[in-house]
Parts: C-alpha cells; sequence; structure tokens
C-alpha cells in the first residue's frame, strides 16, 4: 500500500529490437504516406464538395437574366404604366387618417411583442398615405386565388383553406378560382431545381396573372405547388407581389416538405403566413424593420417558421386605414378562423387585440365598408 508521498516504481518496457511500426518478421514496413486510405477519402469527399459547388455556381449563373423583359413590374426601376385602372378617388373618413393610424398603433402596442425599434428605416403613415395604392372600390373589390398547376389532395385543401384566410385577414370577398395549367409555359421561364422544376415569377406574374385579373378584382394571386425563382441572382423566392399590379404569386413546395416532413397543420400556417405577406405587398406595404410583423423579410424557412402570423401595429394601422376595414371587426373574424383550424395561440391574439381596440375607442369609417359605397 502507498502513502501520500510515495509513488508507484515505473517498469520501463522491454527492448524489443524493433522500431515503431516495424513487423515482428523483420519486413519492411509498408509505405505510410499520402496513400493512407483514410486521407484517400477525405480527399474524395473534399473533391465532391468542390464539384458540387462548381456544378451549383454554373447552374445558378447559367439563369437566363430575365430582369429586362420584366422590368416594368419593379416600381423603383422605370416608371410604371400610368394607367393602372386605379381607383383615384379622395379617401373621405369621419377622422383623419393620422388620428385613426395612431389611435390603432397606441391601442395595439399594449399586446404586441416589440423590439428596439428603427425609426430611420420605417415608412412613415404620410409616406404611406402619400402614395399610390392599390385599395379595393365599388368596381373593385373581391380578392381572387388562382391555383396554377397541379396539387395533391393534401395542398388542394390547405389552398382552399387560405382562401377563406385571406377573407378574414384583408376584409374582400376571397374567390377560389378553377385550376390553371402551367405546361404550356415556355423552356426559357422554367428550369430544374433542387425542389424540382422552377418557374421564373416575372413571367407568371406578367404573362399568366396580368392579363387574366378580373374586372372587379382588388388582387390576383397565383399559388402553385412548383418552386420559384425571380431571375439572375436569386436561386429561389417563396413568392413575389406587384406592389401596384394587383397580382402576386407564391410557392407551396417549400411550404409542404422538409426533414421531417410538416404536418398539415403546419404546412397551412406557413402557406398563409406567405400568401398573407405577398398580399401585403399587393396592398402597398413594404418590408417591415421594427416589430415582429408578418412583413419582415425572411430568406429562409426557419425564419419563415419563427416569424409571426400577425401584422405589426404600424403595418395593420396602415392596411385598415387604406383598405376601410374596421380592425376590430378584423380581428373578430381572424379569431374565427384561428378557432376553426385548431391554433388557439392565434385566437388569443386575435382575443386580446379586438379588446384592446374596444377598450381605446377606436374611431371607425361610419360603415366600415370602402370609402366610395
Amino acid at each position: 500500500m502507498l502513502n501520500q508521498n510515495e509513488s508507484p516504481e515505473r517498469t520501463e518496457p522491454e527492448e524489443s529490437g524493433l522500431r515503431s511500426g516495424e513487423p515482428p518478421d523483420g519486413s519492411p514496413a509498408p509505405r505510410r504516406g499520402i496513400f493512407r486510405p483514410r486521407v484517400i477519402i477525405l480527399a474524395v469527399v473534399v473533391a465532391g464538395f468542390i464539384a458540387a459547388d462548381i456544378l451549383f455556381v454554373a447552374w445558378y449563373l447559367d439563369a437566363p437574366d430575365l430582369d429586362a423583359e420584366y422590368s416594368f413590374l419593379y416600381e423603383d426601376r422605370i416608371p410604371l404604366p400610368t394607367d393602372l385602372g386605379h381607383d383615384t378617388e379622395p379617401v373621405r373618413t369621419l377622422v383623419s387618417g393620422e388620428a385613426f393610424y395612431n389611435a390603432v398603433v397606441a391601442a395595439l402596442a399594449t399586446i404586441h411583442p416589440s423590439r428596439p425599434r428603427d425609426a430611420a428605416s420605417e415608412e412613415t403613415f404620410a409616406a404611406f398615405s402619400a402614395k399610390k395604392r392599390n385599395r379595393p372600390s365599388a368596381k373593385r373589390k373581391n380578392f381572387y386565388i388562382q391555383p396554377l398547376g397541379s396539387f395533391s389532395s393534401s395542398e388542394s385543401r390547405i389552398v382552399a383553406s387560405s382562401t377563406v384566410f385571406m377573407e378574414k385577414c384583408f376584409g374582400c370577398p376571397s374567390v377560389l378560382l378553377p385550376v390553371k395549367p402551367l405546361d404550356a409555359i415556355d423552356a426559357k421561364y422554367r428550369r430544374s431545381g433542387p425542389y424540382g422544376e422552377q418557374f421564373f415569377t416575372g413571367h407568371l406574374l406578367a404573362k399568366v396573372l396580368f392579363p387574366e385579373v378580373p374586372a372587379d378584382a382588388v388582387g390576383l394571386m397565383g399559388v402553385t405547388s412548383a418552386d420559384l425563382w425571380a431571375g439572375r441572382g436569386w436561386n429561389y423566392v417563396f413568392g413575389e407581389g406587384a406592389f401596384t399590379l394587383r397580382i402576386g404569386v407564391s410557392s407551396l413546395r417549400r411550404m409542404v416538405e422538409g426533414s421531417p416532413m410538416p404536418s398539415e397543420s403546419l404546412a397551412l400556417m406557413r402557406t398563409v403566413k406567405l400568401l398573407a405577406h405577398e398580399a401585403g405587398h399587393m396592398f402597398s406595404l413594404y418590408h417591415c424593420m421594427n416589430t415582429p410583423c408578418m412583413m419582415e423579410f425572411g430568406n429562409s424557412l426557419s425564419a419563415h417558421d419563427a416569424s409571426v402570423v400577425h401584422f405589426c401595429p404600424e403595418c395593420t394601422a396602415k392596411l385598415c386605414w387604406s383598405l376601410r376595414l374596421s380592425p376590430t371587426d378584423r380581428f373578430a373574424a381572424l379569431t374565427e378562423w384561428f378557432e376553426a383550424n385548431g391554433y388557439k395561440e392565434e385566437a388569443e391574439y386575435c382575443k386580446k387585440a379586438k379588446a384592446a381596440l374596444v377598450e381605446a375607442k377606436i374611431p371607425t369609417f361610419g360603415n366600415g365598408k370602402p370609402n366610395n359605397e
């Protein structure tokens, strides 16, 4: 037995007469250099990654530069056509827009989660109200959903339920149109991608949707089960909405797939967030940089999942003012949809929002209908 000051004697290994790694029979040791199996495997793996990157870049850069062909879709590139059929009547309300906006924002700020604001990046109400906006009128009051391509039974249910959500969210009667095939799209505007065939959003917006906008439509949203991309510089997009042309397009492809595969409930939640985001652009809302909001920009599915399914107080106030929509009626309608589809947390938010608005005695627009009805 050892005491604390003693250490065990070390026994030196017996000399074997062999160098480390030398075979016991004395034959020369095999050469161990760059041809070790593990080194070869590692080199093959690295080469595979490099080859994959090269192929991806080649595929990415091979995307046709179609931006110039469809530049009229983007307000910041060239002037838009002047005759877009917009309602140019002045807004008539019982209160000033600024007073309504401030009251709604103050009420909803009491229940909406917030983070530090970036006032420099926020579009003011004055700027929003001064620009040409797409909004309902006596002639254009329906929001149409146009399915594009083929859909599974689950995807069809998601599109149908999302159509009901859009009516609750924006206060416009929503109409689901018959499916329109995409077989005739020219090869120039489609390509193969990691999620199957992709379609160019500019072509779908300008050539497939814009010519088919119904006369009574305040908006026409194309929904496809195919993946989408937006031209050179993009490998994919979830969707795209044109600010003044009353058109948008969204893809279910990445909403309904993943690892593990999402439940239909999760896929539906992803879809209504996407459709409402793109419709927000169609109703002249920019990306929101401040509080948690459906108008936040997200370029990944994880960011999309982490986003909320509600507009922030500022975007809600702008939207309701522009669409002549009662915010209390809007949250009551959304509560019904969320409860019917099993989204308890979202329904509870809407109940709190409605209660806050009622308590604040938010001024209305008279009958709450579009201003020229």
